[in-house]
């Protein structure tokens, strides 16, 4: 008869003590504050900017936006729903860590990423659309809005045109001023203010008025100023101007 073959005994399991001291956590609060905010930076920087829709905290009192495009034809040649759910600011989830990290990386994710406020309705003749993007500025901390360096305002001159101004809060001036139209052509920046002086000289002028302000008190002096912008006509929801005919760019200066 064949000797039987001993079984093996398992190897004892490594007890979660034993193996978090192999393996000690990375320690990270125990860098310098220098070295982990340029750790943050490539945690919290984005390329592609956030859009903030005027109305974004309640998109069904709409039907529709200049980013959706409807057409009377049964087989429309071209149809385009724009989505800006998915490009929303939210905070970074670092920042929900601990204090320090908050401290050091929420600055850093509003100074060096864009704010897009975005056109994302139609005017409406019984309510007033005037609202500022309330939803967005009541979550930011205040100071925050001093440290911005990109925000865009993002609207129309008329349809199909399209404008953006970029501010720079921080150093309370205009970065630049850009003319375009939806189906991809540059437009001189000659708007629909003719009788007055320049309108981007309007808004430097506001900006400079509210140097000695706060940064959320400079944007919204230019939000009132620039409110034109996001007027668009509730005639143009079934079929804006060219729909039928032309094709719409793609871009992110062109989802609002």
């Amino acid at each position: 008869m064949a000797p039987r073959k001993s079984k093996k005994k398992p190897a004892p399991r490594r007890s979660k003590r034993l193996e978090n001291l192999a393996n000690p956590p990375f320690p990270l609060l125990e860098l310098s504050s220098e070295i982990r905010v340029l750790i943050f930076s490539y945690m919290v920087i984005v390329e592609r900017p956030f859009m903030i829709g005027r109305v974004q905290e309640d998109r069904g009192h709409t039907n529709g936006s200049p980013r959706d495009i409807f057409t009377i034809h049964k087989n429309p040649p071209h149809k385009v729903r724009r989505d800006d759910s998915r490009n929303r600011p939210e905070q970074p989830p670092i920042s929900r860590v601990c204090r320090a990290f908050r401290k050091e990386s929420l600055p850093l994710w509003y100074a060096r990423n864009q704010f897009w406020l975005i056109h994302n309705e139609f005017e409406r003749l019984d309510d007033n659309t005037y609202r500022r993007f309330r939803p967005w500025i009541s979550q930011t901390p205040r100071e925050m809005f001093d440290r911005m360096e990109s925000v865009s305002l993002c609207g129309y001159t008329d349809w199909p045109n399209r404008v953006i101004i970029t501010l720079d809060l921080k150093n309370r001036r205009v970065v630049k001023g850009h003319c375009y139209s939806t189906y991809g052509q540059e437009n001189p920046w000659s708007d629909r203010w003719d009788d007055e002086p320049s309108f981007l000289d309007t808004v430097k002028k506001t900006l400079a008025e509210n140097r000695d302000a706060d940064g959320l008190a400079a944007l919204e002096a230019v939000l009132a100023l620039c409110d034109c912008i996001y007027q668009i006509p509730g005639e143009y929801f079934n079929g804006p101007p060219g729909m039928q005919r032309l094709e719409p760019a793609a871009g992110w200066e062109y989802d609002f």
